[in-house]
């Protein structure tokens, strides 16, 4: 008897960038894409008192399951050199 059990689709790894800036760095994409993440979200102009609803949103509409949890972690390690960078 064989095992026709399908197994679910791999869901994406998805960043959401927040900035405060009127646009998102070119240089921060280029990373998250490097990185991994198949979908990149940019939320430009974001006021401090956004920031935690729209975390929140990001967060919380995703299933509780051990899966959607590690989505939190890029899914490739970040070099050194990028966190170096990044700490400007």
């Amino acid at each position: 008897m064989s095992d026709t059990t399908e197994k679910p689709a791999e869901r994406p790894y998805i960043l959401h960038m927040l900035t405060a800036t009127p646009q998102m760095s070119p240089f921060d994409v280029n990373m998250a894409a490097d990185a991994g993440y198949q979908i990149i979200v940019p939320y430009c102009n974001v006021d401090a008192g956004m920031v935690a609803n729209l975390t929140q949103d990001a967060i919380f509409s995703l299933n509780a399951t051990s899966e959607s949890c590690s989505r939190y972690l890029p899914p490739k390690p970040i070099s050194w050199s990028y966190c170096r960078a990044v700490k400007r």
